[in-house]
C-alpha cells in the first residue's frame, strides 16, 4: 500500500538514478556545479534545480528536438531556455562542457581546462 514514507523513498531513488543516457552523472554534477552561478545578493531566490537544466539542455543538444518538444521529465521549456540563454551569455557553457567530455574519455581534465582556458561548445 501506498503512504507517504515509500512514495518518498521511490522519490529519491528515482531522482538517483537516470532517466535519460544524456543525464548527468554525479562525477560530472561534482566537476560542473562549481561553475555554476551562486546565490544571487539580492532578488528572488533560484528555485529550479539547475542539474536538471543542465539535464534537460544536454538532451536537447544530443536529440536535435525543439524547445517545445522537451520531454516532461524535465523543467519547463521556457526555463530551459532561459537558462541556456544565461549561460551562453556570461559563457558558462563554454566552460563546464570540456569537463564533462574529459570525464567520459580519461576520468581526467586536460591541461587547458585545468589553467582555465575555455573549450569548444
Amino acid at each position: 500500500m501506498w503512504t507517504p514514507a515509500p512514495r518518498g523513498r521511490m522519490a529519491e531513488i528515482e531522482k538517483k538514478s537516470k532517466r535519460y543516457p544524456t543525464d548527468l552523472t554525479d562525477e560530472e554534477w561534482a566537476r560542473i556545479q562549481p561553475f555554476l552561478p551562486g546565490l544571487a545578493r539580492c532578488g528572488r531566490p533560484v528555485e529550479t534545480d539547475l542539474r536538471e537544466v543542465l539535464n534537460a539542455i544536454g538532451y536537447l543538444a544530443r536529440s536535435g528536438g525543439g524547445w517545445r518538444m522537451l520531454p516532461k521529465d524535465f523543467p519547463p521549456w521556457p526555463t530551459v531556455y532561459w537558462w541556456f540563454r544565461r549561460f551562453v551569455r556570461r559563457r558558462q557553457a563554454c566552460r563546464w562542457a570540456p569537463a564533462k567530455s574529459c570525464l567520459r574519455r580519461s576520468g581526467q581534465c586536460s591541461s587547458s581546462l585545468r589553467r582555465g582556458g575555455r573549450g569548444r561548445l
